[in-house]
């Protein structure tokens, strides 16, 4: 059998594919993160089958060095997973003060009324 980094490329993604599945499967992971993850494996996959692809797509873009293309493919791609796990970190951080707030309302609400009572019966 041969084996060269191609081959452990398409053996790394369809383990990468796996363990993603596995995690949505068993509700570790959330299928829209999961989309993101599912989407670089497959691009893992088909780059690593059809090498020559990435050549064609380097020299269409006019980068002469084709690897130099795949980092650029991998570091845009952590820039746009930070991107969205910083929009939703905010969403979450807006929703926790709000719901906060809404605990520490009705946490009066219920004090005042407790009071009320009190009073009522003494």
């Amino acid at each position: 059998m041969h084996f060269d980094i191609y081959t452990g490329a398409v053996i790394i993604g369809l383990l990468f594919l796996l363990v993603v599945l596995r995690l949505v499967r068993n509700g570790n992971l959330q299928e829209r993160y999961a989309l993101l993850w599912l989407f670089a494996a497959l691009v893992i996959i088909v780059l690593a089958l059809g090498p020559s692809l990435l050549d064609r797509l380097a020299g269409i873009l006019k980068i002469y060095y084709p690897p130099s293309l795949l980092f650029f493919v991998a570091i845009m791609f952590c820039f746009v997973l930070l991107l969205h796990f910083s929009v939703v970190l905010s969403q979450l951080s807006r929703r926790v003060v709000r719901l906060t707030q809404e605990v520490a309302l009705l946490r009066y609400e219920l004090r005042e009324e407790k009071g009320g009572e009190q009073e009522d019966v003494g």
